[in-house]
């Protein structure tokens, strides 16, 4: 070997063994930086890598870090989900219960000072619920949750804090932001208590109280505690006229899945006074309080399917299981609303009959004879009158024949001593 090829070898073997240096040094830092973000990572934190972090790493590494990047990413915006949803009502998308809790501490601060907090409460979720079922509950709250986000301003924070309660903050408020509310909210409140009973649509009716930290520098939750007492006040003294203009609803709903069971109802009320008026052994208050069982003893319909409950002809089996859950809606009704409370059990058993096989089943013994209540027992003669002489479910029977059938069904179906009662007031109208 020749003195210069020597030289060359050394030359080139010095080239590369500085290029060896120098790309163990690139890969050393590139493999540093993925290995310090990887660490983070593990500690959670996910701060994706800057792009001049990741400019000088070698293409393939720099794509590791780009794919660690977007995992990054996707954990980040996962874990705002996730926080999103811990302060969101998911029913309402209004902040819940702990943001408002948090809102209170951190406006306690006295930074955005005075605070107005708004009570709201929603008139009869529950009678609501009882009649038409939680699916209407929820659309209420819906509606409720839509007219207090349309009323409030851009830096109040709106909640829903309970089933039926909501709250509004007004940070830096005064007399002319309040008025403001009170309109607006005043105003929305009319327009969506006059629902049309239709088949989507149902009456807003809202309770609601204010109140403001004033100079004595009360508390935030001594602010919303007034708030809420003026509420609940308004509350009580509008109960009875709420529960009377969602009773009118649900007739109204009833009206407008079929006109006859409205008509029915009439006809078992002009009845069932006639009948009592006839007999000298009955007082008035029992006669008034059976004519508006009379009136009323179908309110159960308005939860019943109105497929079902328009259907002209026979039933199925599944009709009739829905048709036979009228008298628990019914129950459920007359319970919450005090002037019908007197008649929720009679409502609850006009379809028990005296040898205890009737509807609904909510014992392992369902009630028998004497034991079903008389009010019911009359009830049910009434109403079998009515409906078969007015075609609810099948063709109708003539006047003697529906009389005949009461007769039939003494013993069984009916109170024997009341059957042979009425069916002889029908006959002559005369007690015995």
């Amino acid at each position: 070997m020749t003195h210069a090829a020597g030289l060359g070898l050394l030359l080139l073997g010095g080239v590369g063994t500085g290029l060896f240096f120098l790309l163990s040094r690139r890969i050393s830092r590139s493999l540093k930086t993925l290995a310090e973000t990887l660490a983070a990572t593990a500690e959670g934190l996910y701060t994706p890598l800057p792009e001049e972090a990741l400019a000088p790493l070698p293409e393939e590494f720099r794509h590791i870090g780009e794919a660690v990047n977007e995992l990054k990413r996707r954990v980040n915006a996962s874990i705002a989900e996730i926080r999103e949803r811990g302060i969101r009502d998911g029913l309402t998308g209004l902040h819940n219960r702990q943001f408002f809790e948090e809102a209170l501490h951190r406006l306690g601060r006295g930074d955005q000072d005075p605070v107005t907090a708004v009570m709201c409460d929603v008139n009869g979720l529950k009678l609501v619920n009882d009649g038409l079922g939680h699916l209407w509950g929820d659309r209420l709250l819906q509606k409720a949750a839509d007219v207090l986000r349309d009323v409030a301003g851009p830096e109040d924070i709106v909640a829903r804090i309970g089933g039926d309660e909501f709250v509004l903050l007004l940070p830096r408020s005064d007399d002319a932001r309040e008025r403001a509310l009170a309109e607006r909210l005043g105003e929305r409140l009319r327009r969506n208590g006059n629902g049309d009973g239709g088949d989507d649509d149902i009456p807003l009716f809202m309770a609601w109280g204010m109140a403001r930290d004033d100079a004595a520098r009360r508390s935030l939750e001594e602010v919303v505690k007034d708030a809420d007492e003026r509420m609940y006040a308004r509350k009580e003294t509008r109960r009875a006229d709420t529960q009377r203009a969602l009773l009118d609803v649900f007739l109204d709903r009833i009206d407008a899945k079929e006109r006859r069971r409205i008509n029915h109802m009439e006809r078992c009320r002009t009845l069932m006074g006639a009948f009592l008026l006839s007999r000298p052994d009955i007082d008035a208050p029992f006669r008034e309080r059976m004519t508006r069982l009379a009136s009323l003893h179908d309110i159960g319909m308005v939860g019943v399917d109105g497929a079902v409950v328009a259907k002209k002809g026979p039933l199925d089996a599944d009709e009739w299981r829905a048709i036979r859950s009228h008298p628990e809606i019914g129950y459920r009704i007359a319970s919450a609303i005090p002037h019908l409370a007197d008649l929720a059990e009679a409502i609850l058993h006009h379809h028990q009959r005296w040898d205890g096989r009737g509807y609904p089943f909510r014992k392992t013994t369902p009630p028998a004879g004497e034991s079903v209540p008389l009010e019911s027992r009359i009830m049910s003669l009434v109403d079998a009158y009515e409906a078969m002489t007015g075609c609810t479910y099948a063709p109708p029977r003539s006047h003697d024949e529906a009389i005949a059938e009461i007769r039939r069904c003494a013993g069984s179906q009916f109170d024997p001593l009341w059957a042979e009662r009425f069916a002889l007031f029908l006959e002559t109208g005369q007690p015995i």
